[in-house]
């Protein structure tokens, strides 16, 4: 593949996460309000005593499908090519909106969780995308690549929140967002279908059965190369997930955010992570190994995350708090990513990034699953949990790469 044809579809790819991306962040900002807003309430009853875990339930779905769906997105992305696979995960995910849409406009509880839950199933897209970007690149540019990813994702996120926004200041529907969440999935395979070229499989004689996929899921933790790795990943993704799935419950409780001001949030710290890779990561990984970035990037966002609770009189600073930390936690994901990447063969970036993804759910629906418990001691006590597993994943890395020299040496 020349140059430009590897730019090409960069591009397009790049182009897919963020459309994929533009829907999850069309639907954070909103969930607060479906589960507590004493105005328009959805689902449950928040006068009772178990509407923390109706809401904690309707956020564990999404990274429970996609802990299960990941690996065989993932699988099968080798197996048959990363275009058709990549096809059929958005249409799912275009017709789980579709169906979370009618669960808020017919107030259906069990709809809304299991078209989350289908969503997820479907959300290997941006892994495909991922792998998709690697497999064409060489080892020194997959930082940089990865960078790039990671900076689509950030850009997706600022526009999903602040459609959002636009859309509650209309005050016609909460199911709003998600149609248009739905819409966007359906252009974005028009546009896979019309623009990228068929691959060819990598791995078309995988054998794919209800094994091979419990061994992707496991791979993280399993495989010799990338244990110890895969062990700080799912720390730092579960810490991360209580600040990025906690906030907008913080926010609401703490300061009463209105849904346009938590997708404004949203969008600012998105659109942080898009600058930050822009200019600081190509010069933090031009000057610091893997290893040392993410070390810094983790201890960052474990001091600013542990502070939150102890900054909730100073409103402003939440804004600081959210900008600094989202920087880091770029770094800490590329850096993690990257190592991952390298330790693993050419077949196997597709089973490593679903691995990663699964990782990825598996973090997020264990600290949705602790979400509803923790918010009922305070709303800041699931963010400032989150900080201290950053601290945690910091001392097992630093342990373990300590190990790691002294058998090399």
């Amino acid at each position: 593949m020349n140059l430009h044809s590897k730019n090409v579809v960069i591009v397009i790819l790049i182009t897919t996460i963020i459309v994929d991306i533009m829907g999850v962040g069309l639907v954070f900002p909103i969930m607060p309000s479906l589960f507590f807003d004493n105005t328009c309430i959805t689902f449950g009853d928040p006068s009772g005593n178990f509407q923390n875990w109706y809401y904690s339930i309707a956020l564990a779905c999404w990274p429970l499908g996609l802990m299960i769906g990941c690996p065989v997105i993932g699988e099968l992305s080798d197996k048959y090519g990363r275009k058709i696979i990549l096809m059929i995960a958005l249409i799912t995910t275009c017709l789980s909106y579709a169906l979370s849409a009618y669960a808020i406009y017919s107030h259906n509880y069990i709809l809304f969780i299991a078209s989350r839950f289908i969503s997820g199933l479907a959300g290997g897209a941006f892994e495909i995308a991922q792998a998709a970007v690697i497999d064409i690149s060489t080892e020194e540019e997959k930082s940089k690549n990865l960078g790039f990813i990671a900076m689509a994702g950030s850009l997706g996120f600022v526009i999903g929140p602040v459609i959002t926004s636009l859309f509650s200041t209309l005050n016609i529907s909460h199911a709003l967002p998600f149609i248009f969440a739905g819409v966007l999935s359906f252009v974005n395979v028009l546009f896979i279908y019309v623009t990228m070229q068929r691959d060819l499989p990598k791995n078309p004689g995988l054998v794919i059965d209800v094994g091979t996929i419990y061994k992707t899921i496991s791979f993280l933790l399993s495989d010799k190369r990338i244990r110890a790795i895969g062990v700080v990943y799912l720390l730092v993704q579960c810490g991360w997930g209580f600040y990025g799935q906690g906030v907008a419950l913080f926010l609401t409780q703490a300061y009463s955010y209105s849904i346009s001001s938590i997708g404004i949030f949203y969008a600012v710290i998105g659109l942080a992570t898009a600058v930050a890779s822009l200019i600081l990561q190509p010069k933090v990984f031009a000057k610091l190994s893997n290893d040392n970035a993410f070390i810094i990037a983790a201890i960052v966002c474990g001091i600013f995350l542990t502070s939150v609770g102890l900054l909730i009189g100073v409103e402003e600073l939440q804004w600081i708090v959210g900008i600094i930390s989202s920087m880091a936690q770029l770094i800490c994901y590329t850096a993690l990513l990257s190592l991952i990447s390298f330790a693993v063969s050419d077949k196997e970036q597709g089973k490593a990034m679903g691995a990663a993804g699964a990782g990825f759910g598996l973090a997020w629906f264990l600290n949705d699953i602790m979400m509803g418990h923790l918010a009922s001691v305070s709303s800041s006590s699931p963010i400032s949990f989150g900080g201290g597993m950053y601290f945690v994943a910091v001392i097992i890395f630093i342990l373990a790469t300590k190990v790691l020299y002294e058998r090399v040496k």
